[in-house]
Parts: structure tokens; C-alpha cells; sequence
């Protein structure tokens, strides 16, 4: 995914602007592939406490060791099938604005970005920013599906969130973990709203991550090869 760059904007610019997102690039590797070596890396103490993987010893991501889920994973389904080249959506949480789409015919460093609805953009930010609870979700492509990005964002009554994304990039295909935290500071998400390009602002959706280093679910890769 691109989260890293939101967090790395918000403290840059102190709350007040939203710079470039520099887009989806035919060599970009999309739905958070550069991150899925530290979204699946676990870590438990010796009591067999969970350090940020959301498991106890011996047991499924998001679950303690009598089987129910963690705190805050409740709504996460744990996958046991890493064939599947797209996760479960949350079994709680209704979606609070349209499917945010996007794609570019070509490459996106090449050809314009063509947004399904700006105002499903417009309506998944604020959701963002106001902290709405419910579901927020988007998806991306560019080069006829050649590379993609897809994701969602369940933002809880608490204020926290669960993001999660998922992509292609030619036959290869990453999920990232189901990931609990905080989401970036609402001044943020005001500020790409401000912002007049179309990528510009859907990469200020997409770069969206939460903070925390509680796992719900594991991610996992593959080929989707012949």
C-alpha cells in the first residue's frame, strides 16, 4: 500500500497541506506489496502475549487462544484460504459512501486519471476526517487491470479504524494484513479535500493507512499465473 507516505505528509506539512500522491506508475507495485514483509511479520513475548500481531501463541491471527477474536478484530474475518486473490470484507459496518473508482486507460504517468464519482471521493474523505463509522472502500487500476489497488477502511465508534488493501501487478497479487490503529489526524484528510487533481486527491484515499501495529489478519501473496 501506499500508507507510509500519508504519515509521512501529515508531519511534513503540520496539518496544512496535502502534497502530490505521484500517482499509480506501471512500475509501481500496488495494494501495499513493498509493505507485506512487515505486515506479516509476528512477534509474541515469552508470557505468549501478542507484540503487535494481534495472536497469541498458538493460535489464528485475531484470536486469542481460546479461539474468540481480539479486541477490535471482531468484525475481521481470519482467512485460512491464501489462494483467494482478495480478502472478506467486514461482517459489521455499513458502507458509509459509494465504491470510490478510479483508472487510468494506459498508465497513470501517462493518461489522465478518469474518477467514477468525484463525490464519492468527496464523501469518503469526510468520512475519513469526521470519523464516521462505517465502511469506506475504493479501487484502482490502470493499464487495462494490468495493475490494481483496492482496499477498505472500517472506521469503528471508537475512532479507530481497520484498513486493509489488496492488488495486482501483472500476475503476481499481494493482500495486505487487517491492520487496527488510528487514523491519521483529521486536519489531513481537510486538506486533501482541498485539493483540485482528481489522482492527487484519490491518492490521498488510497495512501491512507492507521497507525497501530495490531494485526486482525495476516496478509499473504501470490501468482495468478498460467
Amino acid at each position: 500500500m501506499r500508507a507510509s507516505f500519508l504519515w509521512i505528509l501529515s508531519a511534513a506539512v503540520g496539518l496544512t497541506a496535502c502534497t502530490d500522491g505521484s500517482g499509480g506508475t506501471a512500475t509501481e507495485s500496488t495494494s501495499g506489496a513493498a509493505s507485506a514483509t512487515d505486515s506479516t511479520t509476528s512477534g509474541t513475548a515469552t508470557d505468549g502475549t501478542a507484540t503487535g500481531t494481534g495472536t497469541d501463541t498458538d493460535t489464528g491471527t485475531g484470536t486469542d487462544t481460546d479461539g474468540t477474536a481480539l479486541p477490535g478484530c471482531e468484525c475481521v474475518i481470519v482467512e485460512t484460504d491464501h489462494s483467494l486473490t482478495s480478502p472478506s470484507l467486514p461482517l459489521c459496518g455499513d458502507q458509509v459512501c459509494p465504491i470510490v473508482t478510479g483508472s487510468c486507460e494506459g498508465y497513470c504517468d501517462v493518461d489522465p486519471l478518469v474518477l467514477g464519482s468525484p463525490e464519492a471521493l468527496t464523501c469518503a474523505l469526510t468520512a475519513l476526517r469526521d470519523r464516521t463509522p462505517g465502511l469506506v472502500r475504493w479501487s484502482w487500476s490502470q493499464n487495462g487491470g494490468q495493475f490494481t489497488d483496492s482496499g477498505y477502511i472500517l472506521i469503528k465508534e471508537d475512532g479507530q479504524a481497520i484498513h486493509r488493501g489488496w492488488g495486482f501487478a501483472d500476475l503476481s497479487f499481494n493482500v495486505d494484513a487487517a491492520r487496527l490503529g488510528d487514523l491519521a489526524p483529521a486536519a489531513t484528510y481537510d486538506a486533501c479535500l482541498g485539493i483540485a487533481d482528481d489522482a492527487e486527491r484519490f491518492n490521498c484515499l488510497r495512501d491512507s493507512s492507521v497507525s497501530g501495529d495490531m494485526i486482525c489478519d495476516e496478509g499473504w501473496s501470490g501468482d495468478n499465473g498460467i
